[in-house]
């Protein structure tokens, strides 16, 4: 781990969206293709989402594990719901209104435009009560986010990113089991009880 660790301006539905479904893993896109602010991160180096106004509190954070360009589509096939949206074109439209308010032009179809990813790892979203204070001083007109020596940091930030990493597959486990629900959702009564009776035929010793 390195010196230095970023706090970035966090879309506060983009982060709740994550909590909900429990991600660990996540992309904390931006909507141009480099995302410049933090290419002085090592993989492993901290990451703390700063909850905008009228939060101004530091919500969780994770670790990095790479910095990516990859087009839309190409994103979404790699982190589907974890992009912090319910779909692609979710996706598509949030992007869209940020060139739009940063006045940049991007030719062609939406799914191959290019965006920035910083991908992060045992991410901690803590619960509203629990967010920790940002650093005192925090500058207001800070646009996406700031450089902290590890020094500098309160320790209850650190402490919050100590815990134990998740169990290999824990992802993939979740994303399975979010999967099963939504078919059990669709699926008719009878299906549902004879999917039961199979589950609990496996579980005898």
């Amino acid at each position: 781990m390195g010196r230095e660790a970023w706090i970035g301006n966090t879309d506060q539905a983009w982060f709740k969206y994550l909590r909900a479904i429990g991600a660990t893993r996540v992309n904390f896109w931006y909507p141009s293709p480099t995302p410049e602010p933090v290419q002085r991160l090592a993989k492993g180096d901290l990451f703390f989402f700063r909850l905008k106004e009228p939060i101004n509190k530091i919500g969780g954070g994770g670790r990095l594990e790479d910095v990516l360009t990859l087009t839309i589509d190409e994103a979404w096939e790699k982190f589907g719901q974890t992009n912090g949206v319910p779909t692609r074109d979710r996706l598509i439209s949030l992007i869209g209104d940020a060139n739009r308010r940063n006045r940049r032009a991007v030719p062609g179809e939406p799914g191959l435009w290019e965006i920035g990813c910083v991908i992060l790892r045992d991410c901690v979203f803590l619960a509203d009560g629990a967010f920790l204070p940002q650093p005192s001083d925090w500058k207001k007109n800070t646009v996406r986010g700031r450089y902290y020596p590890l020094g500098a940091l309160d320790p209850s930030l650190l402490r919050m990113l100590e815990r134990p990493a998740a169990a290999p597959g824990t992802d993939t486990l979740r994303r399975e089991g979010r999967e099963l629900i939504e078919k059990l959702a669709d699926a008719d009564l009878a299906v549902v009880v004879d999917l039961l009776r199979h589950l609990a035929g496996r579980s005898k010793i």
